[in-house]
């Protein structure tokens, strides 16, 4: 007996049921019936399982509308009390590139570089297994003729991811750091897009780590073509991205090397250069204050180009991260120009303007000397502003948050 009425619902199968000598036509009889069965259990008959779903999805309907209802009632009371909208996500980087006037010099430099004359007939790449072998071998050839329609025809065939593990086996990667080093402009270049194109893929990165390639591409930081310093230094920011191509980065010494090139580099490569230096303070900043960072950085806060403006408030805000930062974006008089950078037109500019200041003025000196250069009556109208990431880091600068609260 059960005392509390519960009906327990087993889930038997009544064809494997041994119904002994009872006919066929009784079997049926009971599976249709709302007869009970031997232990006195009531059977649930099909049409009364076909209400229960049915009332089963009219409750889930019911239930569906209320919500909805819900939420069309607290959206409608949202806008009649003008509440803000919900943050937006914080904006790419990509949207905000911009075309350099030096871009321009880098075109009209690469249409005057002489290209190969190409025989028809040595045009074809061979088939399959045999392509990157012969390809290498022509590569090492002495003809520079056949040395440059190699390296192009390689370049366009390095794309295909499937055979930039074959190119390693291949002894390629050896090849291109010897053709890095040739006084030839054209095979310079492609030599460089090539290990470019092989380091923008994660296996092709660690192949070109584990050969040692940063010796060769330190020395080309100098070199006299733009086109070939342009790809040196994006293949060195793609070996930024991973933490074992940092450490030979800083190894090799690399960061004193930009940090020279930054000032007298173009507007397209110092923008790469920032990048490379943005991945590499977040593991040591220590050759960075050796090379006098910080001063570098605060002449680059009054660049023409916004981006370069807003990447160099973004590196400064890495390097302050650690106590020798901070103090040194005091003694050098950084912080003045972060506040005026905070009246910027563009919003990424003042967004990593206030990551920087909200960085240094974490210790005490950082804190006087921001309210010194009347920081409080330039961020505090910044706080209803447009853009999610200028409002979060406006709120994060220290005093700010108990002086709104006063």
């Amino acid at each position: 007996m059960n005392p509390l009425n519960f009906e327990f619902d087993f889930d038997d199968d009544d064809d494997d049921y041994d119904y002994g000598d009872k006919p066929e036509e009784s079997k049926k009889s009971d599976k249709t019936s709302g007869a009970k069965s031997d232990d006195g259990r009531s059977e649930t008959t099909d049409s009364e399982l076909s209400k229960l779903s049915d009332r089963d999805g009219q409750a889930e309907e019911a239930f569906t509308a209320y919500r909805y209802r819900i939420c069309e009632d607290e959206r409608q009371r949202n806008k009649s009390l003008d509440l803000p909208e919900p943050p937006e996500k914080i904006e790419p980087w990509d949207q905000y590139e911009e075309s350099y006037d030096d871009e321009i010099e880098l075109t009209e430099e690469i249409e005057n570089i002489p290209l190969p004359v190409i025989d028809p007939a040595r045009t074809q790449l061979s088939y399959g297994m045999e392509a990157l072998p012969k390809l290498n071998r022509e590569i090492r050839g002495p003809h520079l003729n056949i040395r440059q329609t190699a390296l192009i025809q390689l370049c366009s065939y390095l794309y295909n991811p499937e055979h930039i593990d074959r190119a390693k086996k291949c002894g390629i990667i050896e090849t291109l750091k010897v053709m890095l080093l040739e006084t030839d402009t054209l095979v310079r270049i492609k030599a460089a897009e090539c290990i470019k194109v092989i380091a923008s893929y994660s296996f092709g990165l660690q192949a070109l780590l584990s050969t040692s390639i940063l010796i060769p591409l330190n020395k080309l930081l100098d070199d006299e073509c733009m086109a070939a310093r342009k790809n040196i230094n994006i293949t060195i920011c793609s070996i930024a991205t991973v933490p074992q191509g940092v450490r030979a980065i800083l190894h090799n010494k690399l960061v004193n090397r930009l940090l020279n090139k930054l000032r007298s580099e173009k507007n397209f490569i110092q923008t790469i250069i920032l990048d490379t230096l943005h991945l590499c303070l977040q593991d040591d900043v220590r050759q960075a204050l050796e090379s006098h960072a910080m001063s570098i950085f605060k002449e680059m806060l009054d660049h023409t180009y916004p981006i370069i403006r807003a990447k160099t408030a973004r590196v400064i805000t890495d390097l302050s991260v650690f106590l020798q930062g901070k103090m040194l974006a005091c003694a050098t008089h950084t912080v003045p120009v972060l506040i005026k950078l905070l009246n910027d037109d563009h919003p990424l500019v003042k967004a990593k303007a206030a990551s920087a200041l909200m960085m240094i003025t974490i210790i005490t000196k950082g804190k006087y000397t921001a309210l010194d250069n009347k920081v409080i009556e330039t961020a505090i109208p910044l706080l209803p502003h447009e853009k999610f990431e200028v409002r979060l880091n406006i709120l994060k600068i220290q005093y700010l948050p108990v002086l709104i609260d006063g």
